[in-house]
């Protein structure tokens, strides 16, 4: 009995220890996760303290998209900056592991055009002795100005650093790619087939419009590898398309060269154990050790990087060894991290300018691929277009001759074709005129007027769309709905006589839509686009017609909308206000309020209603104001002005311009 009442009092001791021991180890855990956050903080507090307050200012603005750190450019300052970069590159002895990619392509390309000239010797007697003709190379994707230009701009036009950058992104793109990489650009076609079925999982995507800043914004959905040797595949995969993607952002856009992209990684698809990604929060070292690399070599200035993290202590701890031991402390200024629910990150995200609604992942956690899929497409068809455009100039410009002195040539061939520059450089260099151009362009989708993703303050048109998601409509409407409250806070007294309403009311108008174009091309430096079947994305529009008849159709369906809203509103206080006078002993400015609904002007129903129905239908900006439709016949004008005023304001119809009196 004694003995059992031992065994008894020792097995309470022992789970008394148990328990403390659990308590303790509860305790521990808590306590490494705190030092780990604060070992994170004291890092970047550390690294942001060697900086002015100035510097540290600037850098916290940027990442907010209110302010932009490019430098402004000019001829002068590029010729210069591509001179010190020649310069730089022969200062890297050749022997060095640096050049190694850069020596292999200059190698090639020596190669060959010496089997060009000993071909061209074979069908061509030689030159008199006399001449001195020479014979140059025509240039690799590598020695344009473009190509070199991105990495100035990713640097800020540091030449040093610039040149260190462009070599290791010759490096690595020969590490990941193959021999593919020392004769042109990469693209999705230089993945396999295997890899592709990753990659088309969409875990690493470009969102389709930009954030408020005009950034684009790359999102990475999850997308961790497993540590096993069956998802190598799912690792190289990862590593090329990060790489791609993140080059591919900016590479046609000079607009996106300059200010930047933003980085956001959503590991809300790993919440719940990570089943519904396929993915495992686990991560290889070797792919840090690529992205690292990635990091320091593709010419993308990423303004700001975002990581959005459960709040977990798995992923606690995975945020501080992710962020501080495996990335620079230069690139730790940059960084936001956002830990807590789905929800709550996407708060976070939206006060950075992002379009947290375009982040493609569903409430459910599955990730969306629609535009990705589309965007891929894109991708494919304009680097076959590259690709056929780069060979057909090797093959008619193998050799530049210059007979007049003894030197080399320098034969300016931009193998990289910059679409987004281009258009900036030339769309505005024509003198501004309202009238037809005679532009029959605009059913011609040729790759020089393809946008991949429209600019800042683009203006696109899609039917059957609003193209809310585009910051550049956001503008665009918001200055229709300025003129129209701007109309609505005229007193009675500034306006004119009915009967000299008519014609000029057509003609400001007219002269308001030609205003609004203008504002968009020559103010804002906009561009207006409309979306491409063929290519499946956005072209830009020239023919003057074909812009003016889209910006009267926006025009006339923003009025609908706004005298909509404004019909309900006064109807709703007129309501209130025949409720609040049931007794009948006071008479209120409401009491006559009558919605018109028959009434409609002809520029915002199309051109007919019952009062109007004679005149045809045609939108605004299309013809002279002499026989404008939409003018008030007898009918019209019989009706009685104390039922259509309040407060000396005319409350229009549900879509009657007239009725809104004189302009």
């Amino acid at each position: 009995m004694d003995m059992e009442l031992d065994n008894d009092s020792d097995n309470d001791n022992d789970n008394n220890d148990n328990d403390t021991n659990n308590d303790t180890a509860s305790n521990n855990n808590d306590d490494d996760d705190d030092e780990k956050d604060k070992h994170m903080n004291d890092a970047i507090s550390s690294e942001l303290l060697k900086l002015t307050y100035g510097d540290r200012n600037a850098i916290q603005e940027e990442i907010h998209g209110v302010r932009c750190l490019a430098i402004q450019e000019t001829a002068e300052l590029k010729a210069v900056a591509l001179d010190a970069f020649r310069h730089e590159l022969t200062l890297v002895a050749n022997d060095s592991e640096l050049k190694a990619a850069y020596n292999k392509i200059l190698e090639r390309q020596q190669q060959q055009h010496s089997r060009q000239l000993l071909q061209q010797q074979r069908q061509q007697p030689p030159p008199p002795s006399h001449s001195s003709t020479r014979r140059t190379r025509s240039r690799c994707f590598m020695e344009t100005d473009d190509f070199r230009l991105r990495f100035l701009r990713c640097e800020l036009f540091d030449v040093r650093k610039a040149t260190i950058r462009f070599l290791n992104y010759l490096n690595l793109a020969h590490q990941l790619f193959g021999s593919v990489a020392l004769t042109r650009q990469i693209g999705l076609q230089d993945f396999t087939k295997r890899e592709l079925k990753w990659v088309k999982k969409g875990f690493i995507q470009l969102l389709p419009y930009r954030d408020r800043a005009g950034r684009r914004v790359m999102a990475i959905m999850g997308g961790g590898v497993r540590s096993n040797s069956e998802q190598e595949v799912d690792f190289l995969a990862r590593a090329k398309l990060y790489f791609y993607i993140r080059d591919a952002a900016t590479r046609d856009s000079v607009e996106s060269q300059r200010i930047g992209a933003v980085l956001v990684l959503d590991s809300s698809v790993w919440e719940g154990g990570g089943s519904r990604a396929e993915q495992s929060p686990f991560f290889s070292p070797a792919l840090y050790a690529v992205t690292q690399k990635t990091i320091a070599s593709v010419p993308t200035r990423m303004v700001a990087i975002h990581y959005c993290f459960p709040n977990t202590p798995a992923f606690r701890t995975f945020n501080v060894l992710k962020l501080v031991t495996n990335f620079t402390q230069s690139y730790l200024l940059r960084v936001q991290a956002h830990v807590g629910s789905k929800m709550e990150n996407r708060y976070k995200l939206k006060g950075y300018g992002i379009p947290v609604h375009l982040l493609p992942l569903t409430e459910a956690g599955s990730i969306k691929v629609k535009y990705f899929h589309d965007w891929r497409k894109l991708r494919v068809r304009l680097e076959k277009e590259e690709n056929k455009n780069n060979h057909r100039i090797n093959t008619t410009s193998t050799s530049s001759t210059n007979t007049s002195i003894g030197i080399d040539i320098n034969v300016n061939i931009n193998v990289n074709v910059n679409i987004n520059q281009h258009q900036h450089n030339n769309q505005h260099q024509h003198h501004y005129n309202f009238s037809s151009e005679g532009n029959d362009g605009d059913g011609d989708d040729s790759r020089s007027r393809v946008v991949e993703c429209p600019a800042l303050n683009d203006v696109v048109f899609r039917q059957g769309t609003p193209s809310i998601k585009n910051p550049g409509n956001v503008i665009f409407r918001d200055k229709m709905v300025a003129f129209l409250e701007e109309f609505y806070g005229q007193p009675s007294q500034q306006r004119q006589p009915q009967q000299q309403q008519q014609p000029q009311q057509s003609e400001r108008i007219e002269q308001f839509c030609n205003w609004l174009i203008a504002d968009t091309e020559l103010h804002r430096k906009g561009r207006f686009l409309e979306w491409s079947k063929p290519w499946n994305t956005w072209v830009e529009m020239e023919h003057r017609d074909r812009i003016k008849y889209k910006v009267g159709v926006s025009f006339r369906d923003r009025c609908k909308r706004y005298v909509t809203l404004r019909n309900q509103l006064l109807s709703e206080s007129a309501a209130a206000a025949a409720t609040a006078n049931t007794n009948g002993t006071t008479s209120t400015s409401m009491e006559g309020v009558v919605v018109e609904t028959e009434l409609s002007f002809a520029f915002v129903e199309g051109g007919s209603s019952r009062a109007t129905a004679t005149h045809p239908r045609i939108p605004c900006c299309s013809g002279s104001t002499a026989s404008s439709p939409g003018l008030r016949n007898d009918t019209t004008a019989s009706l009685s002005s104390s039922r259509r005023r309040i407060n000396g304001t005319v409350p229009r119809s549900d879509s009657n311009f007239s009725e809104m009196g004189a302009f």
